[in-house]
């Protein structure tokens, strides 16, 4: 590996990893949503 590899991945890494978190809580948080809708929807919003 020479400091070119090196350096390039050091900027990428951070971008993949920073990428994958938003996916997973982006995710989750539309799930999430979905749930507590259908929950509002079955209690009929008081």
């Amino acid at each position: 590996m020479t400091a070119e590899t090196l350096g390039w991945q050091g900027k990428v890494v951070p971008v993949v990893s920073w990428t994958a978190m938003a996916v997973v809580f982006g995710l989750v948080g539309v799930r999430v949503l979905r749930m507590s809708r259908a929950e509002w929807a079955s209690q009929g919003r008081d």
